[in-house]
């Protein structure tokens, strides 16, 4: 299985961003964590466990891991 790449850089590479730029504004961390969640419901609904690891630091990060936790 290939590694998803949201933001085309490969695990080891720099991506230069600093504090709310880039790979960590806001827009990029709402993508990210959409993209955790449809994985994570693929992941589900084909019949496996999952253990999403992330930092959640902001509510609307834990909620949507909650909504599809109530969902599934």
């Amino acid at each position: 299985m290939t590694p998803v790449r949201l933001f085309a850089l490969t695990a080891r590479a720099r991506s230069h961003s600093t504090p709310g730029e880039k790979l960590y504004s806001a827009a990029s961390s709402k993508r990210t964590y959409r993209e955790l969640a449809h994985l994570a419901e693929c992941v589900c609904t084909a019949g496996y466990r999952v253990i999403v690891d992330a930092a959640f630091l902001q509510k609307w990060q834990r909620r949507l891991f909650q909504d599809l936790a109530r969902r599934l």
